[in-house]
């Protein structure tokens, strides 16, 4: 490899944010599928290839965003103009990807997996990157409610949700981000 092309990579991996506000403009599907295939290049152990990525079209999103909404309506998280405007940002997004892992016997194998699947994840979110579009890893209720398991078709015995994947352009620019410094980080034994 170049350093030319070494350098594209630094850039491309250090220049990758955390998107939370998106524009409506649409991200082309065979950008998706680029990613995907990026995806598909990640190092695993022992070849198990533990990663599947949903594609969540507008009917299945709505459905989704209905159930998010309203589990937080029950826990009194949320009145009528903050649902409104969770719900306008749930939309914005050009695209939800779900990622799941499938699940091994093994407790160790289980964890090599998800690290598998973690690698994955970035390889998706880096090439999106190069071209400029955001994305946003997250958990919590969309990974654990059973209601989104039972939409999704997925056995939770066989197949985990390891994360919502929001893809869309940015409608602001992402703040610089002060990382650690290498010394900090790396040493020397």
């Amino acid at each position: 490899m170049t350093t030319k092309n070494s350098n594209i990579i630094k850039q491309v991996i250090s220049s990758r944010r955390t998107i939370h506000v998106y524009d409506k403009k649409p991200v082309e599907e065979s950008y998706i599928l680029e990613a995907i295939e990026a995806a598909n290049y990640a190092p695993c152990h022992r070849r198990t290839y533990p990663w599947r990525f949903i594609n969540i079209k507008s009917k299945t999103r709505g459905a989704m965003v209905k159930i998010l909404l309203d589990k937080k309506l029950k826990s009194n998280k949320l009145n009528i103009q903050k649902r409104d405007h969770l719900e306008e940002k749930y939309k914005n997004p050009s695209h939800w990807i779900i990622a799941t892992q499938l699940l091994s016997n093994s407790e160790i194998e289980r964890k090599e997996d998800y690290a598998a699947c973690c690698c994955a994840i970035q390889n998706f979110m880096l090439v999106l990157a190069a071209r400029q579009i955001g994305t946003k890893w997250s958990t919590g209720e969309a990974t654990t409610n059973n209601k989104i398991y039972n939409l999704l078709k997925i056995k939770n015995t066989n197949e985990i949700i390891i994360g919502l994947i929001s893809v869309g352009y940015s409608k602001e620019k992402p703040p610089d981000i002060q990382r650690p410094e290498i010394n900090n980080i790396y040493r020397e034994i």
